[in-house]
């Protein structure tokens, strides 16, 4: 019987076997309704790409809403201020659902190796010593943004693992990436613990570090896959 790779065109079969399921065509279908039919079972790891872009695109929005309303020489609030600040929450809401999808239910036939959950669990016991160090070392009040950072690192080292499972990333990228991920989490934890010590420019410029990072980040591990997008 003819299979759904003999109309599938520029997609590597290996690179596929993640989120492709190999069922066999039906006689009476025709090679149009076939692709679409493939479309639809390539869905889950073009999601977790589509929900890393739009954390992308969060993060993009958010520095703008940095660079405006803490503006030297003081803090203002505009209505562009407010609706910079809503379209980041409204991407990151919509990107962190498509990325959880995906990792709450990952594709079948994944290489062996570190499952997520180990990751997550990894990163919450990581924010507890974290929070801890800053408070009683440090003496740095608490804020969201330990949390964003904590939680950022966890979620793309997530998606690196889940793509290198999936075989669209080799060890060696995938490696690489996840050295970036948490090089940029390390950064962006000093700028927190240096904010409230920095005069208003620098702590401005401070602020503006760790989005640019994750911005950075982000566009690396979403153009690294092969055969996604």
């Amino acid at each position: 019987m003819q299979s759904v790779w003999n109309v599938i065109h520029g997609v590597d079969r290996n690179s596929a076997l993640c989120y492709i399921e190999f069922q066999p065509a039906r006689k009476d279908t025709k090679d149009g309704n076939l692709v679409r039919e493939v479309g639809r079972l390539i869905s889950p790891l073009k999601s977790l790409i589509h929900g890393n872009w739009l954390m992308g695109l969060c993060g993009g929005f958010y520095l703008a809403w940095w660079l405006t309303a803490f503006r030297p020489p003081k803090p203002r609030s505009t209505p562009v201020c407010t609706i910079l600040l809503t379209l980041a929450f409204l991407a990151g809401i919509a990107g962190f659902y498509f990325c959880a999808r995906t990792l709450a239910t990952p594709p079948v036939n994944m290489l062996p190796g570190i499952r997520n959950l180990h990751i997550t669990l990894g990163g919450a016991a990581a924010y507890v010593i974290l929070l801890a160090v800053s408070v009683l070392v440090f003496h740095r009040m608490v804020t969201s943004e330990l949390l964003i950072i904590t939680a950022w690192a966890v979620l793309e080292l997530c998606v690196v693992n889940t793509l290198y499972r999936c075989e669209n990333l080799v060890s060696g990228t995938a490696v690489r990436l996840s050295v970036w991920i948490l090089a940029a989490a390390l950064v962006s934890l000093v700028c927190y613990l240096l904010y409230y010590r920095l005069p208003y420019t620098a702590g401005y410029i401070d602020g503006c570090i760790p989005l640019v990072l994750a911005i950075a980040v982000i566009l690396a591990v979403n153009l690294s896959p092969v055969g996604i997008i």
